[in-house]
This record gives structure tokens, C-alpha cells and sequence, in this order.
């Protein structure tokens, strides 16, 4: 029954705001661990793009390709402007 797998908007909004607040909890409890580097020796961007390598074949399962880059680096970039826990929270 093809009615029986589809996600009602209402459950997809409720997985989005369940996986914000796990990525917020994660960040804010892990950051040592889920960034390989220190912004503050390595630089916010680079760090970032570090962490986007990492994280992203671990998120994907797969090597990121130049597009997947380009969006996360995006999305990081957007987060960064606050600070780099933000970036983080946001790719994650």
C-alpha cells in the first residue's frame, strides 16, 4: 500500500525539529570529537572543510563529490557567520 510509506508533512516536520535538537545536543556535549582540528590553530574555514570531509563520508557512506562539497560548505559557511559550533550544528 503505497499510502501506508509515504511521510505526512507534519511527521516530516517533527523528524526535522527531532534531528535539530540531536545535532544541537551533539554539538554542544562533542564538538572536541566531531571536529578533527581546532579552528583556532587551524583557521575557521579550513577547520570547516576538515570537518565537512569527515563528516560528510560518514553522513553519506560514500566520498563526497565537488556538488555534495559545494552544499555543505554552504550550509557551513551560513552557521560560521555566527561561529563555528553554529556551522557544525548546521552540517550536521
Amino acid at each position: 500500500n503505497a499510502a501506508a510509506l509515504s511521510v505526512s508533512p507534519l511527521l516530516a516536520e517533527q523528524y526535522l525539529l527531532a534531528a535539530e535538537q540531536l545535532a544541537t545536543a551533539a554539538v554542544a556535549s562533542n564538538l572536541a570529537r566531531l571536529a578533527p582540528c581546532d579552528p583556532a590553530t587551524a583557521g575557521v574555514a579550513a577547520c570547516g572543510q576538515q570537518f565537512i570531509a569527515a563528516f560528510g563520508q560518514r553522513a553519506y557512506r560514500r566520498p563526497l563529490d565537488a556538488d555534495d562539497v559545494a552544499l555543505l560548505t554552504a550550509v557551513f559557511d551560513v552557521g560560521k557567520a555566527t561561529d563555528f559550533p553554529t556551522g557544525v550544528r548546521l552540517v550536521s
